[in-house]
Order: structure tokens, then sequence, then C-alpha cells
């Protein structure tokens, strides 16, 4: 009886621990496929009184069907079996990642559906509803993401004791193949739309240098000058080559730069299939190619960005410089010249060039850090000379910016298209004296501030006046926050939600502005529009397919930045998040941009990201030294 009765306990124990041991995991996976199955569809109606918490779950879930129950039963398993390795991996980093990313998955779907926020406000029963989403996205993320740095810890990514070569040819001139391999990618879309495209912003650069239009810093006016001199030079064959002229030569150095990083990632030491996803990154995915045959700044910055990357990487860590065979005086006299072709191809490159010099002082040797502020002192020098002593002499006008005015512009629009009979008439007047007040409410677009900024009252406007404006626009915000708030983050989720389909404006540049270059212009594209459109709908493809979309969605990058940033502080490589800095600042620039979700102001990151992420992963895997300095 006695032994009996120590069995009994024994199993009762036993059953105990077990229940102990996978409540937690089922519980996480419920709640997981919970978050998975939610649409946000009826958020809208979630105060209504007749509504319960249960009714309310029912409307807004996908439904629960066999998909569901395999899911369930799939992820069940996977939690059960990682439980006890999540458990030991799991650090303050990858818990903070995953609540991150869980806000801005629930920003995400309320916005994209809704408009605004009632996802997570609308009554209780939402809330709640909201909330138990957000833990079951959180338990997906920091399991993922606390196994994922945990087998980089032990199994790093990019080792490769046995680096396979590349065929005789290919090793010899890799640099050149690398360029060719490139070109033949972007061949289709430069022939297809031959002589290329002319987007508003490029029709404006090309403009200005034919002096149909005040010629203004608005765009970059020394990019506009070499574009203008490139298209007077093709001009002498025909319209349409003094386009290709642009397009050729841009085409060739964006191709330059590229190969230059695949080149340098392949010195460094990466494997033979990082080498080859890098060039095919370069070459097949369709935004490059849009790129290459358009005129439009973006091109030109995003290639830069990508090359200053990589040797920006080499002059913080002189192990790589060693591999380059060029000394740290050579590495910084390119990495200058880059940085400031970047500060004249896009007015906001010296917000990313300057603070990116500033911290290269923590890399250099104590004896060489005088080199770090001799750079940032010639490149603000430089910059500035260009813009306040060259441009006037050259007759060139200073365009008043509104770039810094699409947040709160956008925000004063939005509440008054929701609380029109809340402003006072001092608050109006104010107003008025900086936008045109009776037009910005019909106007606001809540994903484009470009209607409400052109409202703009530009050269009228004192300092007076923006001071009685942000005097109202701060009354206003103590009165009703929440409408702020909703509409700087429908101006912006589009740069940290990967799955969000950009309504405001298209990601490629796959059109022609229909008016005339300059006068009397006989610049048209020979292919027919039907021809152009297959070959922009194959491009469309990549946005419709899932995996493929979120090679080609702003908010992809700015997860794998924090992702690289969170791996270096789980590894303890602290110095390491300096050198991020400037992809960091590019995400910064995004969410302040005029637009929700457009690649084209993500696509500098997009085009850095392969020298990142490798120099990320191999430099928090200590497969890269920096312990030596530059003292010798």
């Amino acid at each position: 009886m006695l032994e009996w009765q120590c069995d009994k306990n024994r199993e009762d124990l036993l059953v105990e621990k077990k229940l102990k041991k996978y409540t937690l995991p089922v519980i996480a996976a419920i709640l997981t496929v919970f978050a998975l199955s939610m649409t946000g569809l009826y958020a809208g109606s979630a105060d209504n009184p007749g509504e319960t918490f249960f009714s309310l779950c029912k409307k807004e879930m996908t439904g629960i069907g066999i998909d569901k129950l395999v899911v369930l039963i799939a992820i069940i398993a996977l939690y059960m079996k990682c439980w006890r390795n999540f458990c030991r991996s799991c650090k303050w980093i990858t818990h903070l990642i995953a609540a991150m990313f869980s806000v801005f998955m629930l920003i995400g779907m309320s916005f994209s559906v809704q408009g605004n926020w009632s996802f997570f406000t609308a009554g209780r029963n939402q809330i709640l509803i909201a909330l138990l989403t957000w833990v079951g996205f959180f338990f997906l993320f920091d399991i993922v993401i606390s196994l994922l740095y945990a087998y980089g810890e032990k199994h790093p990514f990019l080792h490769s004791r046995n680096i396979k070569k590349f065929p005789e040819f290919m090793e010899k001139h890799y640099l050149l193949v690398a360029f060719l391999l490139i070109l033949a990618g972007w061949l289709p879309y430069i022939l297809i739309f031959w002589p290329g495209s002319v987007p508003y912003d490029g029709f404006r650069q090309l403009n200005m240098f034919a002096g149909n239009q005040r010629f203004t810093n608005k765009h970059p006016w020394e990019l506009s000058l070499i574009m203008g001199a490139l298209m007077t030079i093709g001009n002498v064959l025909s319209d349409n080559w003094g386009i290709f002229m642009v397009v050729g030569v841009l085409a060739l150095i964006y191709a330059v730069c590229y190969a230059t990083v695949c080149y340098k990632l392949k010195s460094w030491g990466a494997p033979r299939w990082f080498n080859i996803c890098c060039i095919a990154f370069f070459s097949l995915v369709p935004v490059f190619g849009a790129y290459s045959q358009t005129i439009i700044k973006d091109g030109s910055f995003s290639a830069l960005f990508s090359l200053f990357m990589v040797i920006y990487v080499e002059c913080c860590i002189p192990t790589l410089r060693e591999k380059s065979g060029q000394s740290l005086r050579q590495q910084l006299t390119v990495l200058f010249l880059v940085g400031f072709g970047m500060c004249i191809t896009r007015n906001n490159g010296l917000y990313m060039v300057l603070p990116a010099f500033i911290l290269l002082f923590f890399f250099l040797g104590k004896k060489r850090r005088l080199y770090a502020v001799g750079m940032v002192i010639l490149v603000t020098v430089g910059y500035m000379g260009l813009q306040k002593e060259v441009a006037p002499r050259l007759y060139i006008g200073n365009f008043p910016s509104r770039v810094f005015f699409s947040i709160p512009m956008q925000q004063t629009a939005r509440y008054l298209k929701e609380y029109p009979d809340d402003v006072t008439k001092e608050e109006a007047k104010a107003i008025d004296g900086v936008m045109k007040y009776d037009e910005i409410a019909d106007l606001y677009n809540p994903e484009l501030s470009d209607p409400v900024k052109a409202t703009y009252r530009g050269g009228h406007i004192t300092m007076a006046k923006l001071k009685r404006y942000f005097n109202a626009w701060f009354s206003m915000f103590l009165r009703h926050p929440g409408v702020y708030i909703e509409a700087t983050l429908h101006n912006s989720y589009g740069y940290y939600y990967p799955f969000h389909n950009c309504t405001a404006q298209s990601s490629y540049r796959f059109y022609t502005v229909n008016e005339p270059l300059i006068e009397e212009s006989d610049y048209h594209q020979i292919f027919s529009a039907e021809t152009r459109n297959q070959l922009k709908r194959y491009a469309d493809l990549w946005s419709q397919i899932p995996g493929l979309a979120q090679i080609c969605n702003a908010g992809t990058y700015t997860w794998i930045v924090i992702l690289l940033l969170g791996y270096l502080i789980y590894r303890k490589r602290w110095k390491g998040i300096l050198v991020l800095a400037a992809p960091a600042l590019n995400v910064a620039i995004c969410i302040a941009s005029p637009v929700n979700g457009l690649l084209r102001y993500t696509f500098p990151l997009m085009a850095c990201m392969p020298a990142v992420i490798f120099w990320g992963l191999a430099y928090a895997e200590k497969a890269i030294d920096d312990k030596r300095t530059d003292e010798k």
C-alpha cells in the first residue's frame, strides 16, 4: 500500500512537472496564432455597446479552420521543442527588440486597415484584444530572435573554413565580372525604357539647367549642372541621345559603385554563397534595374552611400584596410571624396556624412584622430562654401525649405480635418500666416505631406509668423495630443512595418513626364507603353509575392538595422554600434520624410545592406579583428 502511494506521488509530481514545462509554451503558441489571425477590419466598431469581447474577436479573426489548426499544432510543437533553449538564450536586448517589433506590427495593422489607431484604442474590449495580439507577437519575435542570436553565437553565420573559390578568370577579374553581371541584369530595363525615364524631380533639374525654370537649390544644383552638361553633349545627336547620355553615364557609375562593394566583400573573406547573393541582389532585384534607367538624384546618392559604407568600415578596421592594400591616408581621401559626393547629390546627405566622420574619431589611433577632425571641418566648410558662396555667384536661388515642416504641417492638417470647430480665431490667423488655412484640411493626405506643404507661403513668412504658428500648434497639441500622434504615425509607419504597400507613390520610377524637357523637345521612349508595362508588371510581382515583397519593402531594412544593432549588443561588441550610425540616421530621415513607406527614400539603406549585413555579422562574431591600432 505504501509503495503504491509513493508511486502515485511520483506520478503526480511528474505530471505536475510536465504541466509546468509545457503550459507556458502552449499558451504562448495559442496567443501567437491569435495574433497572426487578427485582421483589424472591425476595430472601428469596437466601441459598440452591443459588442462583447468574444463577438469582436470572432469578427476580427480570419476564421478558425483546418489551416489555423495546422498552424497552431506546428507552433505548439515548435515552442515546446525550443522553449528550454529559448529560456537559456534570451536576454534583455532580445526582449526589447521583440517588444519594439510587436508595437510596429500593431501600428502597421491599425493604420494600414483603419487609417487610425483604433485597433488598440477603441474601447476596453479592443484594448484587451490589442494587448493579447501584442503578447502573441512578442512571444514569436522573442523566441525567433533569441534562438537566432544564440545560434549565431555557437555557429557563426559566416564561418567557412574552406572558402570555395570561383573559376580562375573570375578570381583574377572579380571586379570586372561583378561589374558586367550587374550591368547585364540592368540591360533589359535600360533597353526597353530607352532613352530613359524622367520623373518629376529629374524633369525639374534638367529644366533648371535649360533655363525653363528658375535655378534653385531645391534639388542639388551641383548634380543638376552635371546632368545638364551630359544632356547638352548628347543633344548634339538628338534629344533622345541627350537623355540617354545622362542615363548611360550614371548607370555606369552606379555599376562601378556596386561592383566595388561586391569586390570589397570578397576581399574581406565573405563566403562564396554570400558573394553570389550580393551580385544577384544588385543585378536582379527590380529596384536597381528601375533606377538604372531613371534620371533622379536618389540613384546617384544610393550608389555612393553603398560605396561610402564599405570604405568607411575599412577605415574603421585596420585589418580590413590591410587586405585592401591601401594606407589609411589613401582610404580617408577616397572616403572624403565619396562622402562629399553624397552631399552634392542629395540635400540631406550632409546629415548622414557629418556624424559618420565625427564618429570615425573613436576608431582611429591617437595620432591619427586629427584626420577625422580635419574631414569634419573640410566637408562642412566645403559644402557650406558651395551653398553660401558659389551658388549665389552662379545666380542659383535659395529655395525655402519645407522638409522640416512635414510633421507639424501634417499634424495641423489632421487637426483641422477632425476638429475644425475647435480652432480659435487667433490660432486660425497664425496658421494662415504660414499656410493657406482654408485649403489644408481638404488637401490633407495622411500618407503624403506634399499637398499640404504646397500651401506653404514661402518667402512671405517671417520669424514672427513662424513663432505665432508654433505657439498655435503647441496650444492645439495640448488639447488633442492624440491627433498629432496619429498624424505622425500615419505618415511614417511604412518605414518600420515590413508589410506595408506604399499607396502614396509608386516604389519604382517607370514613368515619363508628358511635358517636354525643353521647348520643342523631341524626347520620347521608342518602345510602346504596352512593352514597357510588361517589364513593369514583372517588377510589380515582386511586391505581391511574400518574401520577395519584403525585399522591396522599406520597413524590412529598418528591421535589419535594428536586428544587427541588437546582435552587436548581444555579443557585447559595443564599439560596432557606432559604424551603424549612418544607416540608422537614414531611417530617422525617412520617418521625417513627406511620404509614408516610400522605397525611394529607403533606397540608400537598401543599397548598403549587403555590406552592412556582412560587416555586422562578421564583427559581432569576431571574424574581423579590430584590436589593432594605427599607431604604427
